[in-house]
């Protein structure tokens, strides 16, 4: 569901009131009091729901298991229809809004775009900050005398209304089966006869133009980004200029502002674009380089290159030619497009129904010009001037220049007007003769015929090995069920030396991104036809990857062999802006957010062989070209090339491809095959039963706000059985915990309880990151809420036991609907070397078999506190958060614990009440270590590798090249 309510419909002194009625509306109905009754349904029948607040509209979405279409809409329905709005779930959810405010205040794009939006009328709601905080949300209706729930229900009242919904309902019923559905359950929704909110169309005032923001980025970089004003889009949809402009502009081939600026050593990166900040009555477009150092210092001459490029395709005129080929390349995606995830293709169509005629809502909404217009192009091409540009250039090297403040993100910045000496260096500049339009594209795909026929559905069609020596191994999979002329080719280059030491790990880092800096003229044609590939390093080697229209795949990846083939010397001048950007980086790591941290830090601990990332930042600098062109041959020198082709390519194609491969790497780079010790091996540290393990560290960057704690819980290697309790564990604990944790304590936005695997072994983690909390008291919530969990595993009905399985089975058995997730789903079996083809299918026989006292012992056993438990907990901790905590709406969190001892009690009575609002109760600290308590050893960096050399390992999964057996 599309309401066309947006934060600019907010009022002005209530900023993100729209988002905070976004949350609100997923609490309970008049029909479903119950709090949380419609979330839980959809979770625990193989759905997922979620909801995003833009600058017009806000968006309601869900998807769910087939049989509960019905059930689910019924509920949907009720946000619109009868919300309470209950005065409980309005404090409580203040702060979930708060924390999620928290969230994104260190995102150098959350900040740049508040910016953006903060150069503009006061006055016009463009300038606007639509997230919302605890304090806009609380002081604003205390300034009117009123409460929130009052002004979130004089809101609702105002701007929801049936004519100002677009819906789109995806279900394999009849369509006038769906119909009724709909009917039955939205017609309720009350029609106030409402009118579109509008908007002026000039957002900036002169003092807006023609000005130059030097701003403090959080991570290191410098960023320049061009925006200018443009006519509205939505007008003109069917020919769409921006897009035209957009493409010569973000253009990367030879002749282009981004080729130019490369050969030159000062961008790493351009992108362009029109609409991210665009509304109904007008539209912005931007130009954005990420600069090099050299850029940095030759920022005018860049803009000036941008502005030589933006005159030359002016001068040239708009042309036919350019416009038919842009058309192609947009219908072939159209036509040839893969089905799309339903909830996304939902979204897409329920926003488009408020802006486009329905007849037209299928192509307009995914981009397809339908008309040349060249007038339209060159309104588009007269705004972008230099006299109203807006020019925004972040870098940390401003730290001392900047004075300003943004208000919402506390953006350092300095404004002034573009300077006259700028403005007079770009008219009076020498044409760049480098520059001009692109060439016609060869790669846009003309032969769309089908090559390997369509199977029985029920015939089970998967990966085989056709193909197999000492130095590759072809793993193959024709289509046989899509139908599409698409194909996919994943090449798998495992090294001994490639992972061998840090320096080695960043030499064949830079040996892929020197490879794509290369391929990038010329393999930019082919992914505008759309094709894709990626050049990357992995622990045991490198991966190329290539995918898209199989016409002409193939012409790409032998290209990109070639160039990998021919790589002797290295280009000087390429290496060093490469470098620099690769170092940006590594330090840039210590920017994401405490709870991405946790992610890198589980895997850092928990495999036997990981650099870390300071590692590489240490020894980055000092690499040098000539240590990159004597490297290379070394890394080349014994390899085992892992292949899987699979789509529209017939065996013979797929077996000529294998065969270019092995005699380039025996004649032109003279690769020998590995030894038998020297093939790809995954080992993950064994965790014992006692003591639990904590890993801490303190948040990189001293600024963060946030801290993050996650409870880890090891289960074992890859298992049919295991793998199904322990993810039936999830399905029935997913949504207590959420709601518990997040809804009813609210301990953060971002609330987890998934499983994950590291390297083929199996855990389940609670991850939770805060604003308001410590780590501990984090962990002693959750330890506090799995021991009433017990309960509600134990008191489950056999109804609610057996729906919650069909839900985890439909799910693992529903089908990948395109061929890229079927090409992705079979090469994580052979990138793991487990092979489990059928795994889902074997997964749920077991599924089906499993009692509720399977997964109470699974608990007793793995997650409760006991002598059999595997425990791992990470944190990491912010030094700059608040003393005091928000106001808590449960018992104040324990007293810390003394290194060695954690142990929690709690009553019966207390723990299983945990669906409801009452709160959990507290956990009880032992600090004497006596009975009861469980025993922790201390990890952090400084004596993290000493844990892991004295740590059991489990074995490796997989098996050698058959030469080898």
């Amino acid at each position: 569901m599309d309401v066309r309510a947006g934060f600019f419909s907010d009022p002005d002194d209530i900023p993100g009131l729209a988002h905070f009625l976004e949350h609100m509306l997923f609490y309970s109905s008049e029909k479903y009091p119950k709090e949380d009754e419609y979330s839980k349904f959809i979770q625990e029948n193989g759905g997922r729901t979620n909801a995003y607040t833009m600058e017009e509209n806000t968006n309601y979405h869900f998807n769910i298991s087939q049989d509960h279409l019905a059930g689910a809409l019924d509920r949907f329905a009720q946000f619109f229809v009868c919300p309470t709005i209950s005065k409980d779930g309005v404090d409580r959810e203040l702060n979930a809004v708060d924390s999620e405010n928290d969230k994104n205040l260190l995102s150098d794009a959350w900040r740049r775009q508040q910016l953006w939006k903060h150069m503009s009328r006061a006055t016009h709601p463009y300038h606007k900050f639509g997230t919302g905080s605890l304090k806009t949300l609380s002081e604003g209706p205390k300034a009117r005398n009123q409460d929130t729930r009052e002004e979130l229900l004089k809101f609702y009242t105002n701007q929801y209304s049936a004519n100002l919904m677009g819906l789109a309902v995806y279900g394999a019923e009849p369509l006038d089966t769906l119909q009724a559905l709909v009917e039955e359950a939205f017609t309720p929704i009350v029609d106030r006869s409402l009118r579109p909110p509008e908007f002026d169309p000039e957002p900036f005032g002169e003092e807006h133009t023609g000005i130059l923001l030097r701003a403090l980025p959080t991570c290191d970089g410098n960023v320049l980004e061009l925006q200018w004003l443009t006519p509205a889009e939505l007008p003109t949809y069917k020919s769409i200029p921006s897009h035209y402009v957009s493409h010569l502009l973000g253009h990367e081939g030879e002749g282009s502002i981004f080729a130019l600026l490369k050969e030159k050593g000062w961008a790493s990166g351009l992108s362009s674009g029109g609409g991210h900040d665009s509304f109904t009555a007008a539209s912005t477009f931007s130009v954005r380089v990420d600069l090099t150092e050299g850029g940095h210092a030759n920022v005018c001459e860049v803009i000036g290159i941008i502005f030589q490029y933006i005159d030359l395709v002016s001068r040239e005129g708009v042309q036919q030619w350019f416009f038919d080929e842009l058309k192609a390349v947009q219908e072939v995606r159209f036509n040839f497009r893969d089905k799309q995830e339903p909830a996304g293709y939902c979204r897409l169509l329920a926003g488009s129904l408020q802006f486009f005629p329905a007849r037209e809502v299928m192509l307009a909404s995914h981009a397809v010009p339908q008309v040349y217009d060249p007038e339209e192009v060159r309104a588009v091409l007269r705004c972008l001037t230099r006299e109203r540009v807006r020019i925004l250039w972040a870098s940390k090297s401003f730290e001392d220049a900047v004075t300003t403040q943004e208000p919402w993100y506390t953006t350092k910045y300095h404004q002034e007007r573009v300077p006259s000496e700028w403005l007079s260096a770009w008219a009076s500049a020498e044409r760049y003769p480098e520059l001009h339009l692109p060439a016609p594209n060869e790669f846009i795909p003309t032969d769309f015929s089908i090559k390997v026929p369509k199977v029985d559905a029920n015939v089970l069609c998967v990966p085989k090995v056709i193909r197999e020596t000492p130095l590759t191994r072809l793993w193959y999979k024709p289509d046989t069920r899509f139908q599409a002329p698409k194909a996919f080719i994943y090449l798998d280059f495992t090294s001994p030396v490639a992972y061998s030491s840090p320096e080695n790990s960043v030499l064949t880092r830079l040996f892929t991104k020197m490879l794509t800096d290369k391929l990038n003229a010329f393999a930019y044609y082919a992914e505008v036809a759309g094709l894709g590939y990626s050049v990357h390093n992995t622990q045991q080697g490198f991966q190329i990857v290539a995918s898209g229209y199989n016409h002409k795949l193939m012409l790409l990846v032998m290209k990109i062999l070639e160039v990998m083939a021919d790589f002797k010397g290295v280009d000087v001048e390429r290496f060093f802006p490469v470098r620099e950007r690769l170092q940006q980086d590594y330090i840039n790591v210590r920017y994401e957010q405490p709870y991405q941290r946790i992610v890198y830090n589980s895997s850092l601990l928990l495999e036997a062989d990981r650099w870390h990332v300071e590692e590489y930042e240490a020894v980055v600098g000092n690499v040098t070209p000539k240590q990159l062109e004597e490297f290379v041959p070394c890394l080349m020198g014994r390899l085992f090339a892992e292949t899987f082709i699979s789509g529209n390519i017939t065996v013979g194609e797929a077996e000529t491809l294998m065969t270019s491969v092995e005699e380039m790497l025996k004649s032109r780079l003279n690769t020998q095959p590995l030894f038998p010790g020297q093939h790809k091996q995954q080992r993950v540290l064994k965790l014992k039963a006692s003591p639990s393990v904590r890993f801490t560290e303190p948040c990189p960057n001293p600024v963060e706000t946030n801290s993050a704690m996650d409870a880890m819980f090891q289960i074992g290697p890859d298992d049919p059985f295991m793998n199904s309790v322990a993810e039936l564990f999830v399905q029935l604990g997913q949504r207590s915990a959420f709601h518990q944790l997040r809804t009813v304590e609210q301990l953060g936005y971002i609330v987890f309880l998934v499983c994950r695997d590291d390297q083929c072994v199996r855990s389940i983690h609670f991850l939770i990151q805060s604003s308001a909390y410590s780590c501990d008291h984090i962990e002693g919530r959750i330890e506090s809420f799995i021991i009433g969990l017990h309960d509600i595993l134990k008191n489950l009905s056999d109804t609610e036991f057996a729906e919650n399985v069909q839900a985890l089975a439909t799910m693992k058995l529903e089908k990948p609907k395109t061929p890229a997730a079927e090409a992705r789903r079979n090469w994580r079996e052979i990138e793991s070397m487990t092979h489990q083809f059928d795994r889902y299918e074997r997964e749920v026989d077991v599924l089906r078999s499993l009692t509720q006292q399977d997964v109470l012992t699974f608990y007793e056993q793995n997650i409760a506190q006991g002598p059999t438990r595997r425990k791992l907990a990470f944190y990491v901790s912010s030094s700059t958060q608040p003393s005091e905590a928000r106001p808590q709406f449960l018992p104040p969190p324990s007293p810390l614990c003394e290194p060695g001892s954690f142990s929690v009690a709690v009553s019966t009575k207390e723990a299983a009440d945990t669906s409801g609002s009452a709160p959990v109760s507290t956990p009880v600290a032992q600090a004497d270590g006596g009975s009861g308590a469980e025993k922790v050893i201390h990890v952090s960096r400084s004596n993290l590798h000493a844990f892991k050399r004295s740590a059991e390992l489990y074995p490796s999964v997989g098996s050698p090249p058959v030469s080898m057996l």
